[in-house]
């Protein structure tokens, strides 16, 4: 389970206190299948004009996918063919059939929103002039599948999706006396750097070009304490190190779920267990650990509502703190997959919000989209895990670029623990995951060692998500 998370002392400053992990599974939400209404019937024996048309299929899943198809079939007597119920929908899975006797359905979902999720997938076709039932399990929208396609001009962004951000800003400048909101101070950490946020989604792109279509890594941020025993750690020194990981097995009980993209990860907190074997990833509704008031609600707060889901030590919002992802043989890909599962996460992550819509926004999209079974990065992993160097762009999110170590680059050819082996990771590290949004331990200089100025230290955010 999630590790307590400890105080460490630096020399000349009092480190901020990091949050724990667990971790948890999960997707986007349903979408309802179309609902044409039938169109009528041509009288019998007669060339009858053309069917009435149908009328539109309601609207598809909350997320722009792939085109709609027509709903229902073509009448099957009365002269010719009813007309099609409304225009091709360019959202969410297609929409259902409105009965065996009527004209064209409904067209497919329209575009639910930027962040929502696709529709489900095709149901049966209902009996005679009803709505068919919509399929039983959700596919990500393209605004929420870390890939750029449809109309996108980044991954995730752009065209029909919100805006590509611009994650180049100022060099950090918060002075190490700014109080933690964990101490009841206006510092907090950054939802910039959480896992699947906007800003580490463009910046990986910017990194590995030409890989937008498919994205080689994700990005992402950890609490991790160094460990030199082994040599992953050589230096000693944790702040701003980076690391490639390769997801192996689940640590949790779930069965049959694929493994995740490899990540690169760069450490924002020390103090998180003492052991140096474990990467505390930092995502939406991660889990509090012994850090309970960094992400407390209320006016004039980062959140002005953060649901007690999961809380604390448990790992958040995930497919084990929510009923419905449970299969009758326990968690499985099929029962986080399925639509009631993500259904309900979706539901539960909803509950944080924010006067700043962009803090809002990442919340959401990162504790969803950890918890779809082809990322499910929100449950406890072990992984092989190497020190790299810190790609360019990853450090313009963090705020913190370490000078050169001579480490080797990141390997996109390492995804596995069969395509790792032999290429200088090591096993026997594991994952958890945690939000505590306190202001982390690396956010203070003296705590950060042979830093590149002026990206010397992590950003840290006031309430309203503005970097400094």
């Amino acid at each position: 389970m999630n590790p307590q998370c400890s105080l460490r002392i630096a020399i000349t400053v009092v480190l901020a206190l990091a949050g724990c992990a667990s971790n948890s599974t999960g997707g986007g939400s349903a979408g309802t299948g179309g609902t044409g209404t039938a169109g009528t019937t041509g009288a019998a024996g007669t060339t009858g004009s053309a069917g009435t048309t149908g009328i539109t299929g309601g609207h598809g899943g909350t997320t722009a996918g792939s085109s709609g198809q027509t709903g229902g079939t073509s009448g099957t007597t009365g002269g010719t063919s009813g007309q099609t119920g409304g225009t091709s929908g360019t959202a969410g899975g297609a929409g259902q059939a409105g009965g065996a006797s009527g004209h064209a359905g409904g067209t497919g979902g329209q575009a639910g929103g930027a962040s929502g999720h696709a529709g489900g997938a095709g149901g049966t076709t209902g009996a005679g002039n009803s709505t068919g039932a919509g399929g039983t399990t959700v596919a990500a929208g393209t605004c929420t599948d870390d890939m750029m396609n449809g109309t996108e001009t980044g991954v995730d962004c752009g065209g029909s999706c919100p805006a590509c951000p611009s994650y180049k800003v100022n060099p950090p400048t918060t002075g190490d006396t700014v109080a933690s909101s964990c101490n009841g101070g206006p510092a907090y950490m950054c939802t910039r750097s959480m896992v699947f946020s906007p800003e580490l989604k463009v910046a990986e792109s910017d990194d590995f070009t030409g890989t937008s279509a498919n994205p080689a890594f994700v990005y992402g941020v950890v609490g991790h304490d160094a460990r030199s025993s082994d040599g992953i750690d050589g230096n000693g020194n944790g702040c701003c190190q980076c690391y490639q990981l390769v997801f192996t097995t689940p640590k949790d009980p779930v069965t049959g779920v694929p493994t995740p993209k490899p990540m690169i990860v760069q450490a924002f907190n020390t103090g998180v267990d003492g052991s140096g074997m474990d990467f505390d990833i930092y995502m939406g509704s991660g889990g509090e650990g012994s850090q309970t008031g960094g992400c407390a609600a209320g006016q004039g707060k980062m959140y002005t509502a953060y649901p007690s889901i999961g809380q604390t030590n448990n790992g958040g919002i995930r497919a084990q703190s929510v009923s419905q992802c449970s299969g009758t043989g326990g968690l499985s890909e099929a029962s986080i997959a399925s639509t009631a599962c993500q259904s309900a996460i979706a539901s539960d992550c909803a509950m944080i919000t924010s006067s700043s819509t962009n803090i809002q926004t990442a919340s959401q999209v990162s504790c969803e989209e950890t918890n779809q079974p082809q990322n499910l990065y929100h449950i406890n992993w072990n992984v092989m895990a190497k020190r790299i160097e810190c790609p360019t762009n990853l450090t313009r999110v963090t705020g913190c670029q370490l000078t050169g170590q001579g480490l080797p680059a990141a390997d996109p050819t390492a995804v596995d623990s069969a395509s790792a082996s032999g290429k200088g990771f090591t096993s026997g590290y594991t994952t958890t995951t945690m939000q505590d949004c306190c202001r982390p331990t690396c956010a203070y200089k003296p705590n950060v060692s042979g830093a590149a100025s002026p990206y010397n230290l992590f950003y840290t955010c006031d309430a309203s998500g503005n970097p400094s």
